[in-house]
């Protein structure tokens, strides 16, 4: 039986909104706005032109107090209220709904796993995978302590600090009809007691154009639309990240990574290996074991390998996070 991450929601996070209207009848070149029924903040709309604003509006933020759950298909039944309450904001700077078109429509899928540190493990993991393709990606990374060196006295000047993702967005993908941005959610929401993955696609007007959905936002906001839009997230989900970087024919990327530890088993003690390979290893210490199993022909000899490295102190050992990772994954491809 394969395991599927149940606490995985798929939706709509956030709406870039270009209006035009003939003359604007505010003065205010920029607002922060706040939901009447959520008291949170929502969005910001912003002067672009004598005529012209852009608005942009969380959708979870208008049903919920936060955003860590995406606006999907549950959440049809709020669609009608949602709509009031953006047209009531529109009316306020003399527009009429009509002439507010989507530009940008943001779709994701949330995660909750273990801890943040499996989290953390992921998103180190998505940048190597990413990177892998030569695609141009953009990092937000920040230093942590290096484990392996927590021994050495402070008198060696040494560098003691390594890398960890934040988040990762690509260059526009499918025709440039939308990109990626992974990131920890958690992290930027400030919670530290559990740990919360977020696969965003950001979908620009081009995609939903061939997709067959309306643009102008009255027309957007219904609930076959939403269903659509889950549906096209699954869909560009297998194309543009499973079939590009997770797989390559029958191969998986964590193959790739097993390969890599064992190619150097070859030349190198298991612990230089693991030494070499650190910031690898740290992912998931399950690549480790895998490369030894393999490469240790009497299992014996490789349990013993695995745990002398494991209990050395010169690696990080975390386990799991790639099994979590394609726990996610199925619950995305699956889900109905």
């Amino acid at each position: 039986m394969r395991i599927i991450n149940k606490q995985t929601y798929i939706g709509v996070d956030g709406l870039e909104i270009q209006v035009k209207t003939k003359l604007r009848q505010n003065n205010i070149e920029s607002k922060e706005l706040y939901s009447k029924r959520t008291g949170v903040k929502i969005g910001r709309i912003k002067a672009i032109s004598a005529t012209g604003f852009r608005l942009y509006i969380n959708l979870p933020k208008m049903v919920r107090t936060d955003n860590i759950r995406p606006f999907g298909i549950i959440d049809k039944i709020h669609l009608e209220e949602v709509l009031n309450e953006i047209t009531n904001i529109l009316v306020e700077f003399g527009v009429n709904v009509c002439n507010a078109f989507i530009s940008t429509v943001e779709i994701n899928a949330t995660a909750q796993l273990d801890s943040n540190k499996s989290v953390e493990c992921i998103m180190n993991l998505l940048a190597l995978m990413l990177l892998q393709e030569r695609n141009k990606v953009f990092l937000t990374a920040h230093g942590k302590k290096n484990t392996c060196y927590k021994e050495v006295p402070l008198s060696y000047d040494i560098l003691r600090n390594t890398y960890q993702i934040e988040s990762l967005k690509t260059s526009r993908l499918g025709n440039k009809s939308f990109c990626w941005k992974f990131y920890n959610k958690g992290l930027e929401e400030g919670i530290q007691n559990k740990g919360l993955l977020r696969l965003e696609q950001i979908h620009n007007k081009r995609s939903l154009e061939r997709e067959g959905l309306p643009q102008r936002l009255d027309l957007f906001l219904s609930s076959e639309n939403i269903v659509q839009l889950v549906r096209l997230y699954q869909k560009s989900f297998k194309r543009y990240f499973i079939d590009i970087y997770w797989k390559h024919g029958e191969h998986c990327f964590t193959e790739k990574c097993v390969n890599t530890i064992l190619l150097e088993l070859q030349e190198e003690s298991p612990l230089s290996v693991a030494k070499i390979h650190s910031e690898l290893i740290s992912i998931d210490f399950e690549i480790f074991e895998r490369a030894c199993r393999l490469f240790y022909q009497n299992q014996k000899t490789a349990t013993q390998t695995i745990r002398r490295v494991r209990n050395s102190g010169k690696v990080e050992v975390n386990k799991g996070a790639i099994g979590e990772l394609v726990q996610v994954f199925r619950a995305i491809l699956y889900s109905k």
